[in-house]
């Protein structure tokens, strides 16, 4: 069956096109309309109706009306040799009077001073819930997928008949959970924006925001008590949500191909490295480790390790990327982290600092230390020479086959297990 999909302010005509193509319809068809309300800088959606419209009323709309009378009205809107004025005044003579003025569906002629000479037509917001939606609560099958729209519970026009004031006590931005209530958020072409520009480094600095997106990890930050200022959600989310969006809203947003049903942004805080921190406990920093996905995974193991913090130097890859918080799998919220210039952070240091050469001593005969700084480089690159020249002790972990190095975050994860071990033993 075919679906027409329409969307305008609550309260307002609801605009259908062109009145001839809609005059034209032969067969029974779906019409689904959604009415949004302005939330602040959004649009949300406070109704959808999907009525089926049978040909016969759909005809009553439009009697007594006939097809030559539209034509007539056409011709006269579309008559070059007239100026967009003389058009219009003829053009409103002719709709206000018979039959136009008896018909329900209103017909709504568009001159401009340009080009744009057209005959569209509306129909009142009460008419639709008059002549086609039940008065009472409806069950909506899906209609269709674009519309990010199924098995939600429509209200009838007598329930959302609440006053202003009674609107007041809701917080901006966050959806109505009242029973039988669908609400969505209409995200604006700025929102769209601002959230799609969080994908990089200097638009999460500019606005102090940083965007992840993914069922595992929000829920793997939330279970760890971050506290996120925004999340959008599709209905196939069950937790919890700011922003209630539908399929279609997260399909332009998502960075994903196959995008998720939770997307969520979190405030940039970055913690100063106060002086004398690194002489206490253990520490495990990242000297120029550029991939994100290994960045997360270092994060990671210092939270599985119980690591005391984690300081990346400014030319690693950003503490605030999706993908290093999708790959630290929650340890983002656990973990102590700070960015600071690493070579002046460990030359003022009286902790041990370890560092992985090739040259160095075997990590397995670690002795057991309270305090440490364990160092890990770039695949590439290894140490800075800056940063190596800090190295109070080097360590190797033993080769036995022919793999010319180790993954960065492997080899960290060794040397932290080897301390956790001497610890142990002591």
């Amino acid at each position: 069956m075919p679906v027409s999909l329409k969307a305008a302010k609550y309260g307002a005509p609801i605009d259908l096109g062109d009145a001839l193509r809609q005059f034209d319809i032969a067969e029974p068809f779906i019409l689904a309309l959604g009415f949004w309300e302005q939330d602040g800088d959004e649009k949300r959606f406070v109704n959808l109706v999907a009525p089926r419209i049978e040909l016969a009323a759909w005809r009553k709309l439009w009697a007594p009306v006939t097809r030559a009378d539209l034509e007539r009205l056409d011709a006269v809107i579309k008559n070059k040799s007239l100026t967009p004025e003389e058009a219009r005044a003829a053009a409103k003579k002719i709709k206000n009077a018979p039959p136009f003025t008896s018909a329900i569906i209103e017909v709504n002629p568009k001159i401009d001073s340009k080009t744009q000479r057209r005959l569209q037509c509306s129909l009142r917001f009460d008419d639709v819930f008059k002549y086609l939606a039940p008065p009472r609560p409806i069950r909506c099958r899906r209609i269709d997928r674009r519309c990010g729209v199924s098995n939600f519970r429509v209200p009838s026009p007598r329930s959302r008949g609440r006053s202003r004031r009674s609107r007041e006590p809701r917080r901006r931005g966050v959806a109505s959970t009242a029973p039988g209530r669908c609400t969505f958020f209409m995200l604006t072409k700025a929102a769209l924006q601002r959230l799609r520009s969080l994908r990089e480094k200097k638009h999460r600095e500019a606005l102090g925001l940083f965007v992840v997106e993914g069922e595992k990890v929000v829920a793997e930050l939330l279970g760890a008590n971050f506290s996120f200022a925004e999340i959008y959600a599709t209905p196939a989310w069950s937790g919890a949500k700011t922003h209630p969006i539908s399929e279609e809203q997260m399909l332009r947003v998502s960075q994903f191909p196959a995008p998720s049903s939770v997307l969520a942004v979190g405030k940039i805080v970055r913690l100063p490295l106060a002086p004398g921190v690194l002489d206490r406990g253990l520490t495990l920093a990242l000297d120029g480790v550029q991939d994100a996905g290994n960045v997360g995974t270092l994060l990671r193991i210092a939270d599985w390790f119980a690591f005391d913090r984690v300081v990346l130097s400014p030319d690693c890859a950003d503490l605030f990327h999706q993908k290093v918080i999708n790959a630290s799998m929650g340890s983002f919220a656990r973990v102590t982290a700070h960015t600071a210039d690493l070579a002046a952070a460990l030359a003022a240091t009286t902790a041990p600092i370890l560092g992985c050469e090739l040259a160095g001593d075997d990590v397995h005969a670690l002795p057991a230390l309270r305090d440490a700084v364990v160092v890990i480089g770039s695949e590439g690159r290894g140490l800075s020479s800056d940063v190596a020249a800090r190295v109070t002790r080097r360590v190797t972990i033993p080769k036995f086959g022919d793999a010319e190095s180790l993954n960065a975050a492997t080899a960290a994860a060794i040397v932290c297990d080897n301390l956790r071990r001497a610890q142990a033993r002591a």
